[in-house]
């Protein structure tokens, strides 16, 4: 019986495959890489940041949210697509966090920790409301009450809270350690 002997240009090939040939392959060519590993990276960062924990209803969770306040005008009835086509606008304040969150455990079963948002819907009292023109478009601190997870289609973002103050947000000194 003959040994199988490999053709010499295939041993070739073989033999110059070593592991950082093996690497870049998958990857397509060698100027690829970096941004491979890159988006890996941050793949596994971005991750592990919002691996933290819900805001949780049942304990009246959360108290205070900072980011931007926004006015948006949402369709509402009948068919809740298009204000243009019919349908009655719903204006509404948001408040842009710059953060992803969650939320969690509210008694009715509509919040979903696995859905993280960054948009909450703001509801308000008159004399909170006045205050919300003047610092449209800025970054606020809002404390909040009554945190409900969205039911109906009036509920436009998947969190919505009752605004019981608004102020600028405080500019965070910075760390030179």
């Amino acid at each position: 019986m003959q040994d199988h002997v490999l053709p010499v240009a295939w041993t070739r090939i073989v033999n110059k495959n070593t592991l950082q040939e093996i690497i870049f392959g998958c990857f397509g060519m060698r100027k690829y890489f970096p941004i491979a590993l890159v988006s890996i990276v941050c793949g596994f960062w971005q991750t592990a940041a919002w691996a933290g924990s819900c805001y949780d209803l049942q304990h009246q969770e959360p108290s205070e949210l900072t980011g931007t306040l926004d006015y948006v005008i949402f369709p509402g009835p009948p068919n809740y697509e298009d204000v243009q086509k019919g349908d009655t606008p719903e204006p509404s304040y948001i408040l842009k966090l710059q953060d992803p969150i969650c939320i969690a455990d509210d008694v009715d079963g509509f919040a979903d920790p696995k859905t993280q948002f960054q948009d909450v819907q703001l509801m308000t009292e008159q004399p909170v409301s006045e205050q919300f023109r003047n610092l449209l478009h800025q970054i606020v601190t809002v404390k909040v009450t009554n945190p409900m997870a969205a039911e109906t289609g009036h509920y436009h973002e998947p969190l919505l809270v009752t605004v019981t103050s608004i102020a600028p947000a405080q500019a965070k000194p910075m760390d030179l350690t």
